[in-house]
């Protein structure tokens, strides 16, 4: 659906914090999943643990926080999204992510007040979950959450 030329398009972020190299599937104003490719030579894999790399934690909720927007794509009105992670909450990690994977994100919308949305956010590699949290997001733009929500 959207590659990561496209994917920078729509969300004002870049490398090397990019966190999602492709949009899979999206149902506007209800789910998407993307995907991000797990390097052995990312720039975070040279300190956490150097002998043994396993993707941080904080960046999974990061992969989940550029992700989830992507509810509110439309693609027949494409847009820039600005969204700001505002909340994490219940936020597990069942397994270990180890390079080379992809790290599969599916985010669902769990309710949308104003400018600010919560999502139901699963990370996967393969089909094992490895990790689970509910994020808030604060749009920029009201009318774009308003507008998905209506569709």
């Amino acid at each position: 659906m959207l590659s990561r030329d496209g994917i920078e398009r729509v969300i004002p972020i870049r490398p090397p914090i990019l966190a999602v190299d492709r949009i899979t599937n999206a149902q506007l104003a209800s789910s998407v999943i993307g995907e991000w490719d797990i390097r052995e030579d990312a720039w975070w894999a040279r300190g956490h643990f150097p002998d043994n790399p396993i993707l941080p934690g904080t960046q999974i909720i990061e992969s989940m926080a550029q992700t989830a927007p992507f509810c509110f794509y439309d693609e027949t009105r494409p847009q820039s999204i600005e969204g700001m992670l505002v909340r994490v909450d219940d936020a597990k990690f069942v397994q270990p992510v180890t390079p080379p994977c992809t790290l599969i994100v599916k985010a669902e919308v769990g309710g949308v007040i104003g400018r600010l949305a919560k999502f139901r956010c699963r990370a996967f590699v393969e089909q094992t979950r490895v990790a689970m949290a509910e994020l808030t997001v604060r749009f920029q733009d009201k009318s774009l959450v308003a507008q998905g929500a209506q569709s």
